[in-house]
């Protein structure tokens, strides 16, 4: 059963994935971070997609000075949410256990990809997407790169450096043709849609590639996939 928001807000623990193949183990330090940093920054984002149920991206790591520390059990199952459109018009709202600070975060990078048997885990990112500077409390188009279960991970960069990665699944349920949709649902023609590029660019930082790669190969392995391989 996934953690309450209350679970979440509360002092890190650090969870062995005991389970796993030892290529998707990833080392996880402790971090005395500080437990008031924890009530200042949100325990999980709300996803809001147009005359759709709501879903959740959960705080699953924070990154900070160069460690990451993982703060839900990764053995717990997520349930997805429901996409049903290749231009999907969505908001994603910062949900915070006691207050909502007067902060002006945006989510700095926003990673779409499908769960599916590649070759490798990088050639899963090649198909994955990125987007960039995705704003809180404003209705946005996403181009989504996929059908099917797929995963969703942000990052949030905190005013003291540190960054929240929030990670959960959506099943996607898209019934029109793509093509025939792309010719007007642009950045240029429609202000509101995202533009994004292949989420490999996460490379270049060996710690979100690091967590990426953690959170992602843990649900393909539940899924039946292994040969999470870089």
């Amino acid at each position: 059963m996934m953690l309450s928001m209350t679970y979440l807000g509360l002092s890190i623990q650090n969870y062995a994935l005991a389970s796993l193949p030892s290529e998707i183990k990833n080392e996880m330090k402790s971090e005395n971070i500080g437990t008031n940093f924890y009530s200042l920054v949100p325990t999980n984002i709300s996803v809001i997609p147009e005359s759709l149920p709501v879903g959740n991206l959960y705080l699953s790591s924070i990154l900070s000075n160069g460690t990451a520390t993982y703060t839900r059990n990764l053995t717990d199952e997520l349930f997805p949410f429901q996409l049903d459109r290749w231009y999907q018009q969505i908001q994603f709202v910062p949900i915070y256990q006691d207050r909502n600070p007067n902060e002006n975060l945006t989510i700095n990078n926003l990673v779409i990809g499908e769960l599916s048997d590649f070759d490798s885990f990088d050639e899963l990112l090649d198909q994955a997407r990125i987007y960039k500077d995705v704003p809180f409390n404003s209705t946005t188009i996403l181009d989504l790169p996929n059908k099917d279960i797929s995963f969703m991970e942000a990052e949030i960069i905190f005013p003291n450096g540190n960054s929240g990665i929030y990670y959960g699944l959506y099943d996607g349920n898209q019934q029109t043709d793509k093509s025939e949709l792309k010719l007007y649902m642009t950045p240029e023609t429609n202000p509101s849609s995202l533009g994004s590029v292949p989420a490999i660019e996460i490379k270049s930082s060996d710690l979100l590639y690091n967590v990426t790669f953690t959170l992602v190969c843990n649900d393909l392995y539940k899924l039946g996939y292994d040969r999470c391989t870089v």
